[in-house]
């Protein structure tokens, strides 16, 4: 068999429960649902499209300690892609195990009861595949200095799939470049001999990097946040044909927790509450089984209702509220501009309250808690 696929993910972050809710019918947070859901979905493509490989780039879960019912839901699903014999390589990400190189992963398991179909590693480890192809893993935690030393001395003959958990040079974050942020590997260090692809894990955004040799980031399955709001989100499936050193991608969209900003300038409304309302109608689609948060730019006298908002939100059948947040322009709440540092403290205090209906009460108090001040008291 010259002609083979390989279905790559990372990034599944079992364990996040920002914006989720417990549901009472399992006892998990909503959002861990979700993450699950999402696996079971790339498990179901594989078996039903007969890919014999499942490749995972790190950080399955979210931290290095997840529970026992975490593990548990997790390991149901893979070792159900292993009992369809579909073979399944994953790697330790910097969120499944710690930089202390003695601790283990969460995945260790894995390795410890010789699991049939399951393999692990979170250093650097070489499988031999069927005798097809190799896997080779990155270790976590991996530097451009340690993935040369570790190329260099690699002298396999046989056709290449390196898996990493890092940061490429150029690689984008959302809409933004990340190298300035970490340290990040220049994805030339993968030009070598029989290496037909580098798939790689840590940035949530699926992108394409380079196409010889093919690398790419698989791209989370859910959305984690915000700043993942406008990404597809899935999994990536390799077809490869040895012979022909050609090696060929899909990305498969999954459904994915959906997020929904309301972002309105009110400033220049004479109702406020009409554009938000209007804005919300208008947009129930978007609104149905998403997380959403409002940010409203707003006058300081506005006629904003929190309460009629939210309704609205809930009756249009959102998942969670994040946020209601209501700016108001700073120059608009600084009562009098001529309040700084050369006048009094008692003068400012004047300036301050001096067109509040209550002036006169809010003053002479004022000047009380400034004559206890003065006297240390």
């Amino acid at each position: 068999m010259s002609r083979l696929k390989i279905a790559t993910f990372a990034d599944l972050h079992v364990g996040v429960t920002t914006y989720g809710v417990i549901d009472p019918s399992t006892g998990l947070n909503t959002r861990v649902i979700t993450a699950l859901q999402s696996l079971d979905t790339m498990i179901d493509y594989c078996i039903d499209n007969k890919i014999k490989y499942i490749v995972g780039a790190g950080d399955i879960y979210k931290n290095s300690l997840p529970t026992p019912t975490l593990q548990r839901e997790f390991n149901i699903r893979i070792k159900r892609a292993a009992n369809n014999g579909i073979q399944v390589y994953l790697q330790s990400g910097n969120h499944d195990v710690s930089s202390v190189e003695h601790a283990k992963s969460p995945l260790d398991p894995f390795n410890t009861l010789k699991v049939d179909n399951i393999y692990h590693s979170r250093f650097k480890k070489v499988f031999n595949v069927d005798d097809l192809f190799n896997i080779l893993i990155l270790p976590a935690y991996c530097k451009q200095e340690d993935i040369e030393k570790i190329l260099d001395e690699y002298n396999e003959n046989k056709p290449t799939l390196i898996i990493g958990h890092l940061t490429v040079l150029g690689a984008k974050l959302n809409d933004w470049l990340v190298e300035q942020n970490e340290l990040a590997v220049n994805s030339k260090v993968f030009i070598r001999p029989n290496i037909f692809a580098v798939a790689l894990g840590h940035l949530h955004k699926h992108q394409i990097l380079n196409d010889q040799p093919l690398t790419y980031y698989t791209g989370s399955l859910q959305r984690i946040d915000f700043t993942e709001e406008h990404q597809k989100k899935g999994f990536v499936v390799l077809d490869v044909d040895l012979d022909k050193n050609d090696t060929k991608y899909k990305f498969i969209e999954i459904p994915s927790q959906k997020f929904f900003t309301i972002n309105l300038d009110l400033k220049d409304s004479d109702d406020e509450m009409k554009v938000v309302t209007n804005f919300i109608t208008m947009n129930d689609e978007n609104i149905k089984n998403a997380i959403v948060r409002v940010l409203l730019d707003v006058k300081k006298s506005n006629n904003i209702n929190e309460e009629i908002i939210k309704k609205m939100l809930i009756d249009l059948g959102c998942k969670t509220i994040a946020t209601i947040q209501k700016n108001v322009d700073r120059d608009e709440m600084i009562r009098n501009k001529s309040i700084d540092e050369t006048i009094t403290a008692e003068q400012a205090l004047r300036l301050y309250f001096k067109d509040h209906e209550n002036s006169e009460e809010l003053i002479n108090e004022g000047l009380k808690l400034l004559k206890l001040m003065e006297n240390n008291i």
